[in-house]
């Protein structure tokens, strides 16, 4: 999982760079993370980061995996702390934000895909 995120967060300019992208990405993942921990001390002369540096992934590098197809709408309910989702699945989930965890979902029953969902809370 941590590797998917490194992945996420660092994708535009690894798909547009040479392989050494990937060490020159990996001083800028959170200290906390698996692949820092990991692969940092094997790099000891590589570029470091002395102040500013996050400690874990930040919530907007999760990658939320629920569906069964591609999601076609999302939102963030008024609360901050939940996001909606619709799929081409036919279903609706929510979201924890802070941890990407499904808490709600998936909610089935509708006969044709999710074209929007909005953030409003009943």
């Amino acid at each position: 999982m941590d590797a998917k995120r490194f992945v996420a967060a660092f994708r535009v300019p690894i798909a547009h760079s040479a392989p050494h992208i990937y060490l020159s990405a990996l001083p800028f993942a959170p200290k906390k993370s698996m692949v820092s921990m990991y692969y940092m001390p094997m790099f000891k002369n590589s570029l470091s980061i002395s102040m500013g540096q996050e400690t874990n992934w930040p919530v907007r590098m999760n990658v939320l995996e629920g569906h069964n197809d591609s999601v076609s709408s999302v939102a963030y309910l008024p609360d901050g702390k939940h996001i909606v989702s619709g799929s081409y699945d036919k279903t609706i989930c929510v979201w924890d934000a802070e941890t990407g965890k499904v808490v709600m979902g998936a909610l089935k029953g509708h006969n044709d895909y999710i074209c929007l969902v909005c953030g409003v809370l009943a």
